[in-house]
């Protein structure tokens, strides 16, 4: 073999190599995740899993090949955000005890409102009665009306809840405690 014949043939060899190689690679894998409601041990999801795997199988779909499965169990915690009402939500139990697992990230405390009402009493020590403004569809108004009732008494303060759910309401409820107070 001429030099020249070599260097044709290695070449050429070094432009097929890519080409059969990209013919042999494996085809595209998908990717699937599953995100189930329970622990890894609980037989009625395994047997709902395997029928999943069954029916991939018969669709043509093979682990490994060209599908992956990434399963993940709810054993590990589920995280809320923004919740106004952990609890009046349903999303947890209690706060100390929420006997789910779910943790999560609250819009604020509940004290916090005890806090408001008494600022509001040192910017005006004469106050002994105060409205409070809120939404009754809102799990939240119910806690945060009770620490401010709790609190109540201890700066000799009387409040009631005032339920609005609009702006309209709110100026309907509002017109009227602004106005001067006949004595009797």
């Amino acid at each position: 073999m001429k030099r020249r014949e070599f260097i044709t043939l290695l070449g050429g060899a070094a432009i097929a190599w890519p080409l059969a190689a990209q013919a042999q690679q494996a085809e595209r894998v998908r990717r699937i995740g599953v995100l189930l409601p329970t622990s890894a041990d609980d037989a009625e999801y395994q047997a709902r899993v395997g029928a999943f795997l069954q029916a991939l199988a018969l669709l043509g779909w093979t682990i490994g090949r060209n599908v992956r499965i990434d399963t993940r169990w709810a054993a590990v915690p589920i995280v809320f955000v923004n919740v106004a009402d952990p609890v009046g939500g349903g999303f947890v139990d209690s706060l100390a005890r929420p006997a789910t697992n779910a943790t999560g990230f609250m819009t604020f405390e509940y004290s916090i409102s005890g806090k408001w009402l008494e600022l509001l009493k040192q910017i005006a020590p004469g106050v002994t009665r105060v409205a409070v403004l809120r939404d009754p569809a809102q799990p939240s108004g119910t806690g945060q009306f009770g620490v401010i009732q709790g609190m109540a008494s201890s700066l000799r303060v009387e409040v009631s809840p005032v339920n609005v759910r609009d702006a309209d309401e709110t100026q309907r409820a509002v017109r009227p405690l602004g106005a001067p107070r006949m004595a009797a």
